[in-house]
């Protein structure tokens, strides 16, 4: 099946999509958890790991996936430019290139190269990254970047 097809498929209504491996607008109504117990790391709280692909906020089209990291909030999440990329893909960034999977790495290891791989994505003009089927099958996560530029 070809890959744009699958994006079309799971296109929300009303959602603004970049085309798989390209950059670009980004709209979509998504979910995420905030948890009151954080895991911290030179200064800076994230609910769960460091960041498979970067830094940021992490949301979800699922209200259920968010539910897993704390209290849901939901709203429009907006990207002037996010790239959007196959879950293949962000594995091989995740795991391969950048090493923010690495399980058996210390939290701070994985957090620093998480650190990087938001750099370069913003030194790149990105803004975001949005994935289908990376977190869930089927489903629209996406991981925002700029609150994280220093």
């Amino acid at each position: 099946m070809n890959k744009n097809v699958i994006t079309r498929i799971g296109k929300p209504r009303g959602s603004i999509v970049p085309k798989l491996g390209m950059s670009g607008r980004f709209e979509m109504q998504m979910w995420r958890g905030i948890s009151e117990q954080s895991n911290e790391v030179d200064g800076y709280k994230f609910s769960s790991d460091a960041g498979d692909y970067g830094r940021g906020e992490y949301w979800a089209r699922d209200e259920s996936f968010a539910r897993i990291y704390g209290s849901v909030i939901t709203r429009k999440v907006e990207l002037d430019n996010a790239l959007h990329i196959s879950p293949n893909d962000i594995v091989i960034l995740a795991k391969d290139i950048y090493g923010t999977t690495i399980k058996n790495q210390a939290n701070h290891c994985r957090f620093k190269a998480s650190e990087e791989l938001t750099k370069d994505m913003i030194s790149n003009g990105y803004d975001g990254i949005v994935v289908y089927g990376y977190e869930r099958f089927r489903m629209w996560s996406a991981c925002i970047f700029k609150l994280y530029t220093k």
